[in-house]
């Protein structure tokens, strides 16, 4: 897989989870929601260890790397989006038409 680009989603995905963090606290502390979104920042820490862990892997020819990490930013974005639908779920019901 290209280096480069999956550097690029690393960081795409990690300002997502930034932003969706912020707008998440704010949602929240308005609907009275116990703080989840501090997995949003878990989640991006763990984006950035799967980018590190490819830039290791790099070094070293082992085929497990590469599994590692697309299974660390796989949860990481199942973790996201239950937390995003805790949160954003209303939006659903508001297009109902």
């Amino acid at each position: 897989m290209n280096l480069q680009a999956l550097v690029l989603l690393d960081i795409s995905s990690i300002l997502l989870m930034v932003v969706l963090a912020y707008l998440s606290q704010r949602l929240g502390v308005a609907m009275k929601i116990r703080p989840f979104f501090t997995i949003f920042y878990i989640t991006s820490i763990l984006i950035l260890c799967a980018s590190g862990i490819d830039f290791i892997s790099v070094y070293f020819n082992n085929q497990l790397f590469p599994l590692l990490t697309l299974a660390i930013r796989f949860i990481a974005g199942l973790a996201a989006f239950v937390v995003c639908m805790v949160y954003w779920k209303w939006l659903f019901s508001a297009f109902k038409a």
